[in-house]
């Protein structure tokens, strides 16, 4: 049953009366009206004063601007000739081209006893001055650089035979292009890090130290590991979880730089922080990072990518995972508390996979 209406509700104002009107005292009819004798006299149109004073509206052009008279549209068609009309001599300078930026204009304007060469007139007129003079000396350079292959092979010796001259000239005698005062020292090879070049690097920024206790502040960042983790909502997005080596893996770690030796039995890692990441990509070659090895020189590796790590959420209760990166025995949406990881014999398509790419440097 639908909801009784207020009375007044279809009004715009509030009504004084409230009385609701009876109802009719019989039932509506449907009467027969003659329209075809009132039809002529009901759509007559009876022409008044009022109507023939009222001019018809005037139609204007968008891009001329002004009236026109569509009788005579061919008037237009014409090209404008300049001496189609007589024009007053005052009115010559009007019809003169402006000068253009660039081009040699008027030296000096024409004194005008009550006008005042304000400041910025006068500057203007300097500026025109300078580009009008050096305007004919300007030429347009063309690409004059050879990017052909044997040009580049070609442009690289020279690098190399300029580079040997200014060896055998002594660091001394080079000096900073834009400070006198500043001369080198020593100089070093640069040469690209062929070990790790097929691999992919990525500049990570961490707005949170990787590990939740204090007194692991100290550890280096270089021993932490990042291992994508999917989300419990969607498993199409991805987080990233921090570990940390222990201190025994630390240690080990560090043998293992100093003597060269695989370390034996697994690496312990514990897991730190959470971490949502966002990625920026690079162009080839566009980003590198430098590495000075003493006794080598600097090698400089590309940069893929550039990840900004901020902290997610806090560490809940985890399960351990000592099978290695199995994703299968992982909790959805939980990353695992501790890993341990064991070094194992490379196959046979990462030796290939190094080799191309090496072939490609």
């Amino acid at each position: 049953m639908a909801a009784k209406r207020k009375p007044g509700a279809e009004f715009l104002c509030k009504v004084r009366y409230l009385n609701t009107l009876p109802d009719l005292p019989f039932a509506p009819k449907l009467l027969k009206v003659d329209a075809d004798a009132h039809v002529h006299r009901l759509t007559r149109y009876q022409h008044t004063n009022l109507a023939q004073r009222q001019p018809y509206p005037m139609y204007v052009d968008a891009d001329l601007g002004m009236p026109l008279d569509l009788v005579l549209m061919g008037s237009f068609d014409q090209r404008t000739d300049p001496n189609l009309y007589e024009v007053s001599p005052e009115d010559q300078l009007l019809m003169s081209a402006p000068v253009r930026e660039g081009q040699p204009g008027r030296g000096r304007a024409a004194g005008v006893s009550w006008l005042r060469r304000t400041e910025y007139i006068a500057s203007e007129m300097t500026r025109t001055l300078s580009q009008s003079k050096h305007a004919s000396s300007v030429r347009p350079l063309g690409n004059v650089m050879d990017m052909s292959r044997s040009a580049q092979i070609a442009a690289i010796k020279r690098s190399f035979a300029q580079a040997g001259s200014m060896e055998a000239e002594g660091v001394q005698a080079w000096h900073h292009p834009s400070k006198p005062g500043v001369h080198a020292v020593e100089s070093l090879p640069l040469l690209p890090n062929t070990k790790v070049w097929t691999d992919s690097h990525s500049h990570c920024i961490l707005d949170a130290d990787p590990s939740l206790a204090s007194s692991e502040h100290e550890l280096p960042l270089a021993s932490t590991m990042l291992r994508p983790v999917p989300s419990a909502t969607n498993p199409d997005n991805y987080f990233l979880a921090a570990y940390t080596p222990t201190p025994e893996t630390q240690a080990a770690l560090e043998e293992q730089s100093l003597t060269g030796r695989t370390a034996m039995g697994p690496l312990l890692y514990t897991h730190g922080r959470d971490y949502s990441f966002e990625r920026r990509m690079f162009d080839d070659l566009s980003q590198l990072t430098l590495t000075l090895v003493p006794g080598e020189g600097a090698l400089y590796t590309s940069v893929s990518s550039r990840l900004h790590l901020r902290k997610k959420r806090a560490v809940g209760s985890r399960v351990p995972l000592y099978a290695g990166y199995r994703a299968e025995q992982d909790i959805e949406g939980v990353a695992p508390s501790a890993l341990a990881l064991s070094f194992r014999d490379p196959t046979d398509a990462i030796p290939e996979s190094r080799t191309n790419g090496q072939s490609e440097l």
